[in-house]
């Protein structure tokens, strides 16, 4: 049991998220509606986009892309290009919430 406390305590917002989702349930009653208005190939193709993003991050691929970019700025004026042009083109090659 105390691992599981440790575990909720290091991740309060899945905690929040998930006490917020079992909240809903409960005001709103499952139905086959609400099964229906699941679109599960979007579903499963955001998470298979998220976990390519997960994959690449925790190869380091995102941290040495922002060396060699943050490498070639000389002022502040092209650092904020960079941050905008970064989610904009972020945003096309992935969805906004993957981005």
């Amino acid at each position: 049991m105390p691992s599981l406390f440790h575990f909720l305590r290091s991740n309060p917002v899945l905690f929040l998220a998930s006490a917020g989702a079992l909240l809903s349930f409960l005001a709103v009653p499952p139905s086959g509606a609400l099964l229906e208005a699941l679109n599960v190939p979007v579903l499963a193709i955001l998470f298979c986009l998220m976990a390519v993003i997960g994959g690449l991050r925790e190869t380091g691929f995102f941290d040495r892309l922002l060396d060699h970019l943050l490498g070639r700025l000389q002022d502040t004026r092209q650092l904020g290009a960079v941050l905008v042009f970064a989610c904009f083109f972020g945003s096309m090659w992935v969805t906004n919430d993957v981005a």
